[in-house]
């Protein structure tokens, strides 16, 4: 920003309320208690962050490591059997649907009234694979023909962190 004039303007609508809160923590403390799998995957990801922080982050093993939490998740609400977890994962994840579709909106939005050259999105690493996802559907819809969205060498472009941690 101190090379170039940037304009700052935010596209998410996320408020976590003190109830989705505490159903998170709830679900998270039941699926520590009971799923070993869960704990790993979650562990992992802890320990790359601290570790390598946005290397790992921007990896493809970060959205593997995001993918395999989800798996493992799914896997102990159905094992666990409570209705009420499982409704509130479920919609947890109905409320990130809708913050990731009105991220891709606001950004369209912006987009038409505001038209630019070169714009930087920048958002959470779980995120990342379902933004994605929405850019090359929307392109390939004919929708929001305005933005040339532009990941260049994502799946490659901080690979070696892995090798690089396992050397240490």
């Amino acid at each position: 920003m101190k090379a170039h004039r940037a304009e700052v303007f935010p596209v998410d609508i996320m408020e976590e309320s003190s109830e989705m809160r505490a159903e998170r923590e709830r679900r998270d403390r039941e699926l520590r208690a009971r799923s070993r799998d869960y704990c790993h995957f979650v562990n992992a990801d802890r320990q790359y962050i601290h570790k390598h922080g946005f290397a790992y982050l921007n990896s493809k093993y970060c959205v593997e490591t995001c993918v395999n939490v989800d798996a493992a998740t799914r896997e102990a609400l159905e094992s666990i059997g409570d209705a009420e977890l499982s409704r509130g994962y479920e919609e947890w994840n109905d409320v990130h649907e809708h913050r990731e579709q009105e991220m891709m909106k606001n950004i369209q939005r912006y987009a038409e009234a505001h038209p630019f050259n070169t714009g930087i999105f920048l958002l959470g690493a779980a995120h990342r694979r379902a933004i994605m996802d929405k850019a090359a559907s929307s392109l390939a819809d004919g929708a929001w023909v305005v933005i040339d969205w532009n990941f260049g060498d994502y799946e490659g472009l901080i690979d070696g962190w892995r090798v690089d941690a396992a050397a240490r």
